[in-house]
């Protein structure tokens, strides 16, 4: 039972990483191509 409820923690913090990385890699991918803008 105990290991059941670890399982589904884990699942719940991966889908939040996965979101949280998905999120950082948008941002990312903005600023360069602001940067790479902002150098034209």
């Amino acid at each position: 039972m105990v290991l059941e409820n670890k399982k589904e923690r884990n699942d719940v913090f991966t889908k939040f990483k996965v979101k949280i990385i998905g999120k950082l890699n948008i941002i990312s991918i903005e600023t360069k191509i602001n940067y790479f803008l902002s150098k034209l």
